[in-house]
């Protein structure tokens, strides 16, 4: 959207937005990491480059880590093509406040700052729902009650990160991705649930059983998503 919207204004010649990770611009040799992250820059130039989790740059703390190198090329590829680089950084914002006080030319570059709130408890119901309906699923009511106050509880707690950095459960949980996998989560133990029913042998089950995701398939799908995510199912 951005790259559109600057685009259209004639501040970029290009709708072109690439969007990169540590991996994609740390080398493992003194060296590559300038090459990679000059070569990743090359190919955003006249466009947007965007740096989702920037802070994973400097996530080990080590001095000695080259994503401090790939950081002082992005800085000063900023100054030198500034006017054919836009760069968007994107994270948490006490991750992304960490890592703009490791070095100094980050704030006096980065001025912008745009904080989306996350999706409140019923805002993420509705968003299943409209996935389910997308995929002809439908969740009976007592599945999105479940949700809601499985999405309300997430909310309200905390849980430290690897950083030490307190986050909201639902956060951590991953919000609209969270929200995606349980509905497919639920649909595979729907498909299970139907293959071992007693009708099972002859498949003669109505449109809406087919569709239905209950709230036993929620129940059964949200604690091994939680569990892979160092989570527990709130009480």
């Amino acid at each position: 959207m951005v790259a559109k919207i600057y685009c259209g204004l004639g501040l970029l010649k290009r709708e072109n937005i690439r969007e990169v990770h540590r991996a994609d611009l740390i080398g493992q040799h003194i060296g590559e990491t300038e090459a990679k992250t000059n070569a990743i820059i090359d190919s955003a130039l006249d466009g947007v480059l965007f740096l989702d989790e920037a802070y994973a740059l400097v996530a080990t703390g080590a001095k000695n880590d080259f994503g401090l190198v790939a950081i002082d090329t992005l800085l000063a590829r900023m100054e030198n093509d500034r006017d054919r680089l836009v760069v968007i950084i994107a994270g948490y914002r006490a991750d992304l406040d960490k890592f703009l006080d490791t070095n100094e030319g980050l704030r006096s570059r980065f001025t912008r700052n745009i904080d989306f709130p996350s999706y409140a408890p019923s805002e993420l119901v509705e968003i299943a729902n409209k996935m389910a309906e997308q995929r002809d699923s439908i969740f009976e009511k007592a599945a999105l009650d479940h949700m809601e106050e499985l999405f309300t509880k997430l909310a309200t707690e905390s849980t430290p990160d690897a950083n030490g950095i307190s986050r909201r459960n639902l956060d951590i949980a991953g919000n609209g991705r969270f929200v995606r996998n349980i509905v497919e989560r639920s649909e595979e133990e729907r498909e299970f649930r139907l293959d071992h029913s007693e009708h099972a042998g002859t498949g003669e089950f109505s449109d809406e059983e087919l569709m239905t995701i209950t709230d036993d398939d929620v129940a059964r799908s949200v604690e091994p998503l939680l569990r892979g995510l160092g989570l527990s199912v709130p009480a």
